[in-house]
């Protein structure tokens, strides 16, 4: 009957705006999780970055301090002394070597975490979402 190919018409369209909502709403959400996950990378090269130029300069400093000693040393004449300035420098730049490679490793849990958390925000907002428009239709 008429009203039956009418209801049937009405379904199909109706399934189509759903299947086409669905598919602008993935997309939109891809997108989305895209731009954070980008937006997310570059502050953790930004503080990547910032902490290695913090430990660059406390090493350059430290090195500066050391070869003052070291000529300072020199002039003394005193070879034991030299030996241990050495080794507490060889002593620094492990300690600042370890420093870096601690904060890079943070900087990548943390990084990962804020990926992971932001795509369950995204994965349940898409879900609200596709509900929502469900429930409307």
């Amino acid at each position: 009957s008429e009203i039956e190919a009418s209801a049937s018409k009405a379904a199909a369209t109706h399934a189509q705006e759903i299947g086409s909502l669905k598919a602008e709403l993935e997309s939109s959400a891809s997108s989305e999780f895209q731009r954070i996950q980008a937006e997310a990378k570059q502050q953790r090269v930004s503080e990547i970055e910032r902490i290695t130029n913090e430990l660059s300069e406390s090493h350059n400093t430290e090195a500066v301090k050391a070869k003052s000693d070291m000529m300072a040393m020199a002039n003394s004449s005193q070879s034991q002394q030299l030996e241990e300035l050495a080794a507490y420098h060889k002593d620094e730049l492990a300690h600042v070597r370890s420093e870096i490679e601690a904060s890079a490793s943070k900087a990548a849990a943390t990084h990962a975490q804020e990926i992971g958390s932001l795509k369950a925000e995204l994965e349940s907002s898409a879900s609200s979402e596709f509900q929502r428009i469900q429930a409307e239709a």
